[in-house]
């Protein structure tokens, strides 16, 4: 039991677990003390940075703002004086509802830029950050900019810390100074085409322990990537050296190694899962994945996994010639078990990315 319990330190979906904690935690008092009273705001600010909240779909197939958007855009005129709006797309589309049309009228000279392009890849707050952060780049030629965020108010916080910490990883972005403003009562969307912007409860519910871990990991991936892919390869091979040495003097070569053997197996599949997820990373970066790809691809990852579970556990008794966890039948369990749950984790994973 205590070998159970070392070795379990090293396995990739505790440590995914204890990241998701610490990605929970670490929104705990964040920009409490940065945000800035609404009439200071039209005289800061050279440029918005607006994350959409949901969208909405007509029976024509047509993408419409929703109420959300609408509010946000509204909420923009209203309270500043921007020279320039990075947006992502039900912002720009609220220009054009009916809600928004004094808005749009007093937003008329202001440039507004897509922080990326609309499609069937979905767009987190995280992967939306890091593109507003190079669209500003490229468009706007000042230097150290300040940037308002505007968001939903249950949403801003997050997208804040998403945009500090990402800018600190591009030596262009470093010096850009992110301006907080108070944000209330932007309303949620029945109609929106995503499930978690529709009502308060459910969003929240998502935040806490979905989104805010999920960024934190993301950033984590995105910073050493590389590194962790290589520590991947690394981990993955230390155990193939340990079984084809086994192997080649057909015995144990001490009593403590079958021990040894599935601890090296363990830190095996989790160099799989780190490799895997670390390209993911690295991929989703230069905009080659979907949503579609990283949930097949990590469902497979699982398999690959799950399955070199399952045979360990049922040959490993071989060193000694007898079962691996002391009866076949707990052996088959624990193989099966751990096939499905890596299948699982695995896709879970990839809806994640």
């Amino acid at each position: 039991m205590k070998t159970v319990f070392k070795i379990c330190i090293f396995f990739f979906p505790t440590w995914i677990v204890l990241a998701y904690i610490t990605g929970i935690l670490s929104f705990g008092s964040i920009l409490s003390s940065q945000n800035v009273n609404q009439p200071e705001l039209k005289e800061k600010g050279e440029i918005i940075v607006a994350m959409g909240f949901g969208i909405n779909t007509d029976k024509k197939g047509r993408n419409l703002s929703g109420i959300s958007n609408d509010s946000l855009l509204n909420w923009i005129a209203a309270n500043t004086l921007p020279q320039r709006i990075i947006a992502q797309e039900g912002i720009i589309l609220a220009k054009k509802s009916e809600n928004c049309s004094q808005a749009a009228q007093h937003l008329s000279i202001v440039p507004f830029d897509r922080m990326h392009e609309h499609n069937s890849k979905y767009v987190n707050t995280f992967w939306a950050a890091r593109l507003a952060l190079k669209k500003i780049s490229e468009v706007y030629n000042q230097k150290n900019p300040e940037i308002v965020v505007v968001a939903h108010q249950h949403q801003l916080k997050r997208a804040v810390l998403n945009l500090k910490r990402i800018a600190k990883t591009d030596k262009r972005w470093k010096e850009y100074k992110f301006i907080v403003p108070e944000i209330h009562q932007i309303p949620y969307d029945k109609h929106s085409n995503h499930i978690q912007t529709r009502h308060k409860g459910l969003y929240l519910l998502v935040e806490t322990l979905i989104s805010r871990p999920r960024d934190f990991l993301s950033f984590i991936f995105l910073k050493f990537g590389i590194l962790l892919a290589a520590i991947g390869i690394i981990l993955f091979s230390i155990y193939l050296v340990f079984r084809i040495n086994h192997l080649r003097h057909g015995r144990l070569i001490k009593s403590r190694d079958e021990n040894n053997m599935l601890a090296l197996f363990i830190l095996s599949n989790s160099g799989i899962w780190l490799f895997a997820v670390s390209i993911f990373f690295i991929m989703n970066r230069f905009g080659i994945l979907n949503w579609q790809f990283t949930v097949l691809a990590g469902a497979a990852t699982g398999l690959i996994t799950g399955k070199r579970s399952m045979i360990f556990w049922n040959h490993t008794g071989s060193y000694e010639k007898k079962p691996a966890l002391g009866e076949p039948i707990g052996a088959m369990g624990a193989g099966c078990f751990s096939l499905f749950m890596n299948v699982v984790f695995g896709a879970f994973l990839g809806w994640l990315l």
